[in-house]
């Protein structure tokens, strides 16, 4: 079977973005790209509060000194507590709005498999990462997690290699 310049260019033009589509991945802009490219690698907790309230990781999910880390792979986390994974999952980030949208599915949490789905927004700035999510399915507008509002802010610092 023989195929024309023009047939093989069409193919590979449809061919790639229609896979990516039925693998359930959607073509990403430029700068969502850039943005998640910015977010990869290995980054450590170093501030956590929920609905009002400071927390220790360590001590609300695993043992005291261990640290907490996320581990970000294309559009893939882990966070570990420890040695110990306490949730998987995938994010999405948004960078054409102010602050940038940042989603998250999670996929296991403390061991069991589960779909967790949150909105949030998030801001990168040199080797911080401050994410903000709400759990009532709400957006937040704001970096703030007071009590009552169901929602949490997270301060990652990026490690050194």
């Amino acid at each position: 079977m023989r195929y024309s310049l023009r047939t093989l260019l069409i193919a590979l033009a449809i061919v790639p973005p229609a896979l990516a589509v039925a693998l359930g991945e959607e073509p990403q802009s430029d700068a969502t790209k850039k943005e998640l490219d910015k977010v990869q690698g290995e980054w450590l907790l170093v501030f956590w509060r929920f609905d009002g309230k400071d927390l220790d990781a360590a001590k609300e999910l695993g043992a005291i000194g261990d640290k907490t880390t996320m581990m970000i792979t294309g559009h893939r986390y882990i966070i570990a507590v420890g040695d110990t994974v306490y949730e998987e999952g995938t994010a999405e980030i948004d960078p054409t709005t102010s602050p940038a949208k940042f989603d998250t599915t999670a996929t296991i949490i403390a061991g069991q498999p589960k779909k967790d789905m949150r909105s949030g927004i998030c801001i990168l700035k040199d080797d911080l990462l401050i994410v903000c999510v709400n759990y009532s399915e709400k957006r937040p507008t704001t970096f703030s997690a007071e009590a009552g509002s169901k929602s949490e802010i997270v301060i990652y610092r990026r490690m050194k290699k």
